[in-house]
Formats: C-alpha cells, sequence, structure tokens
C-alpha cells in the first residue's frame, strides 16, 4: 500500500505554515503512524476555525436582524433570512408556492424545501429569520465537513489536498450567504460514490444536487463526456438515470401542487438580465445598460460555445482529463458567460479545484480574488441605496473582473495539468514517480482505453 502524500514536503505554502508547528515532516516519519487520529478525523475538525470564523463575521447581522444597510457595511450578508420572509415561508409552505411574482424570490424546489424545513424547525416570533439563519448554519457545516471529507476520500493518498476546503478563505466569505454548500457536498459525495463503481448512488446524490442548484449538472456533463471518451457507458447511463429519478422525486409534488410557483424559477432564470458579478454588468456600470433580451441571447449562444469547447477538451487531448479537472473547466466556464455570477457561486469551485489542482499557492491566489470581491459587492450595494458612500462603480468593476480573471487563471492551471500529465502531482507524485493513478475519481472510466479521440490539427 503506497504511503500518504505530506503536504509540507511538496507544498511551499504548507512547508512555511508548519514552522509553527514544528516543521516539514522529516523522512525518519515514512511508514511511521505517530498519531491516532486519522487525516479523515483531523480535516473533519479543521472545518471548525472556518466555519465559526464564518459566524463571527455574521455576528453583527444576527444582532440587527440582517437589517439594511447594516448587513451591507459590516458585509455580513446572507440570503437565507430575506429568502424565508420575503418568500412566505415564515407564514407557511403554502404561501410559498404561490409566491410566483418577483424574480429575486424564485429558488429551485429543493433550495426551497430546505428552507421550509428550516423554518418548520424554528420557533415562530419576530426572530424566526435569525433562528433559521442560524438552522442553516448547522447545516452548512455539516455539508463543509462531508464536502471534505468526500475530497479526502477522492484523493487517494493525498487526503490532505480536502484542508484546501476545510481551510479555505472562501468558505468564510460566501459559505454563509446562501445553501450552495449543501448542493456542493452532494455534488461531491456523488462523485465519491461513482470513483467506488456506485453509478446508481452517485446520480441519486447528484440528482438531489440539481434540485437544490442547477449548477450540479455539469457533473453529470462532465461523467458522459468522459463516457464517451471510453466508450463505457452503464456507469453514465446508470448515474444520469438515477439523477432525473431524483430530482423528479424532489420537483414533481411541487409542479403538481402548483404549476406557476414551480415555474418560477425557471422563468426567472430566463428572464433575468445582467445580475451582479456577471462580465454583462459591465456596460451598466459605466452607464450603458445591456438591453435583457440581448443579455438573455448572448448568454445562451456564450454557453453553447463553452459546453462545446469543455466538450472539445475531454474529447482531444492528448491524454484523457482527470475528472474534477473537467468539472472545474465546465465550472468556470459556465460562470463566465452567465449573466450573473453571485459570490456563493464560487463555492461551485472548491471541491474540484482541490481535487484538480492541489496547490495552496493558487487557491490563496484565487481566494484572496475572491475575497476582495466578496467585501466589493456588499459595498457596492450599499453605495447604491446611500450614493455618497459605498464603492465606486469603476472599483466594483475592476474587481468583478479580477474575480473572473482568477476563476479562469484556476480553469488555465487545471487544462496545463491536463496537457502535460508529468506536472499533476496526482498522476505523476514528485516525490514517488510511478505511484500515481490515472484519475481516483473515474470509477470503472479510470485507466480505460480511449474509444474515441477527436484529433484537432
Amino acid at each position: 500500500m503506497s504511503r500518504n502524500v505530506a503536504p509540507t514536503r511538496e507544498d511551499p505554502v504548507a512547508r512555511a505554515a508548519s514552522e509553527v508547528a514544528g516543521g516539514p515532516a522529516g523522512r525518519h516519519l515514512d511508514g511511521v503512524r505517530t498519531s491516532r487520529w486519522t487525516p479523515a478525523a483531523v480535516l473533519a475538525l479543521l472545518t471548525v476555525p472556518t466555519t465559526v470564523l464564518a459566524l463571527l463575521t455574521r455576528q453583527h447581522c444576527r444582532g440587527t436582524g440582517f437589517a439594511s444597510p447594516d448587513q451591507f457595511t459590516h458585509a455580513c450578508y446572507s440570503d437565507l433570512p430575506s429568502l424565508f420572509v420575503g418568500s412566505g415561508l415564515d407564514r407557511g409552505v403554502l404561501p410559498y408556492l404561490q409566491a410566483v411574482d418577483g424574480v429575486y424570490l424564485a429558488q429551485p424546489v429543493g433550495t426551497g424545501g430546505l428552507l421550509a424545513l428550516l423554518g418548520w424547525l424554528t420557533p415562530g416570533g419576530g426572530d424566526a429569520p435569525v433562528h433559521v439563519f442560524d438552522l442553516g448554519t448547522v447545516l452548512i457545516a455539516v455539508a463543509l465537513v462531508l464536502t471534505v471529507l468526500a475530497v479526502a476520500a477522492l484523493a487517494g493518498r493525498r487526503p490532505w489536498d480536502a484542508s484546501l476546503v476545510a481551510l479555505s478563505p472562501v468558505v468564510v466569505v460566501a459559505g454563509l450567504v446562501s445553501l450552495d454548500l449543501v448542493a456542493v457536498a452532494l455534488a461531491t459525495a456523488g462523485v465519491l460514490a461513482f470513483s467506488r463503481q456506485r453509478a446508481a448512488r452517485a446520480g441519486v446524490l447528484i440528482g438531489l444536487a440539481v434540485a437544490v442548484r442547477p449548477m450540479a449538472l455539469v457533473v453529470l456533463l462532465a461523467l458522459w463526456l468522459l463516457a464517451v471518451r471510453t466508450g463505457r457507458y452503464r456507469g453514465a447511463t446508470r448515474a444520469g438515470g438515477a439523477a432525473l429519478l431524483a430530482w423528479g422525486a424532489v420537483n414533481l409534488p411541487v409542479l403538481v401542487l402548483s404549476p406557476a410557483g414551480w415555474a418560477a424559477y425557471w422563468r426567472s432564470v430566463w428572464e433575468i438580465g445582467a445580475g451582479y458579478g456577471s462580465l454583462w454588468l459591465l456596460p451598466s456600470l459605466a452607464g450603458r445598460p445591456v438591453d435583457p433580451t440581448i443579455v438573455r441571447i448572448g448568454s445562451l449562444v456564450l454557453l453553447v460555445a463553452v459546453l462545446a469547447g469543455v466538450a472539445l477538451v475531454a474529447l482531444a487531448a492528448r491524454r484523457r482529463p482527470r475528472l474534477p479537472a473537467l468539472v472545474l473547466v465546465a465550472v468556470v466556464g459556465v460562470l463566465v458567460v452567465s449573466p450573473s455570477v453571485p459570490v456563493q457561486a464560487s463555492l461551485w469551485l472548491l471541491p474540484f479545484a482541490a481535487l484538480a489542482v492541489p496547490s495552496w499557492r493558487h487557491h490563496l491566489v484565487w481566494a484572496g480574488a475572491e475575497a476582495a470581491y466578496a467585501t466589493a459587492t456588499w459595498l457596492y450595494l450599499y453605495g447604491l441605496s446611500v450614493p455618497e458612500r459605498g464603492m465606486a462603480p469603476w472599483a466594483y468593476g475592476t474587481l468583478l473582473v479580477l474575480r473572473l480573471a482568477a476563476m479562469g487563471w484556476l480553469a488555465w492551471r487545471a487544462l496545463r495539468l491536463t496537457r502535460d500529465p508529468a506536472l499533476d502531482p496526482v498522476r505523476s507524485p514528485a516525490d514517488a514517480p510511478g505511484l500515481g493513478r490515472d484519475d481516483p475519481a473515474a470509477g470503472d472510466l479510470e485507466g480505460a482505453p480511449d474509444a474515441l479521440v477527436v484529433r484537432v490539427a
């Protein structure tokens, strides 16, 4: 059995950080069990300070009931209280199903169901929105632990790569903004199930993730593209079928009870104009807003182009891309052309970035851009209500572009490792050449011969 990789030996940032705790691992530790604590247990504990710090940054808002403009000036905004009240869930599930007006309040059925569950567990009264946030924080904390454990399992002999998720600044600034991390945990667990050749279970988990946030569809897309390249369709077919059934089981009751309520989210997705975080917003920041119809059609055309590009990456690369790398490239591509890229959208990059680009230096560059952008968003929104204060549009636009550029840079790093597998520490570890695996996340697709490769001149 191969030994786990010590991050302090190969990652300069981890090596430097280890000086406060005795320095990097030495060669005499090879094969020596120095603690009863397993990597999984330690990694789970590492999520505690991250979650606590994220909660502390929201403490002012908890005290004020998430009132505006304080929630922007103190950068402690969260969707959970406003969605709970605005969608009618504070009055029960039926008003929520009937709340078909208002683009901002429309949510996927899975998200609405989770909010309804949190509301059912919450005592009534004026503090109900804060209680919903508190219960949501517990749910998100559990989701973070599950995501970290799934990443550690998917990383094989590199379980400590999951610390990139457990200790990420992105969790601090975006983790408690919404319930996206629940969907991320489900999708990552689905990938883990697929890696262990449990395709039906993987499909159920991914289908539930799609019910909470449709972004999880990119995981199924990546699975199918790799299946096309290898010619092994059984696992992808079972996963896709199970995902459809799971998604349908969540959505069908709401569709029957309230067709208009079910369609509200999908209508809002189509009708949305240029939203925060999107390149489409830049002309508006310069005083020249783009017509919403142009935004919709342009985003759709670019989305098709992005998906075609992802397919080309999957089918034309000299060596088949690893599944996490393909998912990362797809997520980044979809976000860059989307009409809206909210702060919490970056959570979808976390597990796949940790698996595809396991480097603290690269992660912190991207996370720094995310933290700067998140702060800029809240200050810009404050400036909309108090024009003489807050962040200027040009400054917000600059950080918006830098954030998307950082995402693109992370995807480029994944593509570079795909083009040159010798640089990929998962496939060819620097400290143990020849012990790397083709793709620990690919399940029965790992090591399969190529059945279809597109040759590009």
